[in-house]
C-alpha cells in the first residue's frame, strides 16, 4: 500500500509539472463513477434477488427507485466530500443530474415522455441528494 501511496504521489507531482489536468479531471468525474457503480451493484443485486421469486412491477419499481436514490446518495456523498463546502449545492446539482440523465434516458429509450411520478421521483432524489450532500460536507477524513 505504501509503494502505491508513493507512485501516486510521484505521478501527482509530475502531472502537476507536466500540467495536463488529469487529476482535476478525475477529482470531478470520481462522484459520477461511484455513483454509476453503487447503481450497477443494486441493480445487479436486485435482478439477483428477483430472480429467486416472481415480484409483482410495485416491487420492481420500488426496487428501482431504491437503486437510483443509492447512486443519488452516493453521488452526492463524494462530491461535496472531495469539494469539502457546499454540501447542499453539490447534493441537488447531483440529484438535477441523475434526473435529467433518467427522463433523456427515458425519451431515447422509450420515446414517450411520461410524466407519471416524475415530480415524486424528483422531490425524492432532491431530498436524497441534499441529505448526502450535507453528510459529505461535514464527514470527517
Amino acid at each position: 500500500m505504501a509503494n502505491f501511496i508513493l507512485r501516486h504521489r510521484a505521478l501527482r507531482r509530475l502531472c502537476r509539472a507536466a500540467d495536463c489536468g488529469f487529476f482535476r479531471f478525475c477529482g470531478r468525474c470520481s462522484p459520477a463513477v461511484f455513483g454509476v457503480l453503487s447503481l450497477l451493484v443494486c441493480l445487479w443485486l436486485f435482478s439477483f434477488l428477483l430472480t429467486l421469486f416472481d415480484a409483482p412491477p410495485v416491487i420492481v419499481s420500488i426496487l428501482s427507485l431504491f437503486a437510483l436514490c443509492v447512486a443519488c446518495y452516493t453521488t452526492a456523498y463524494t462530491a461535496a466530500r472531495r469539494r469539502r463546502r457546499n454540501g447542499i449545492l453539490c447534493g441537488l446539482a447531483s440529484a438535477l443530474f441523475l434526473y435529467a440523465v433518467i427522463m433523456l434516458g427515458g425519451l431515447i429509450f422509450v420515446r414517450i415522455f411520461s410524466c407519471a411520478g416524475c415530480i415524486s421521483k424528483l422531490l425524492i432524489l432532491i431530498a436524497v441528494g441534499l441529505f448526502g450532500g450535507i453528510k459529505g460536507a461535514n464527514a470527517r477524513l
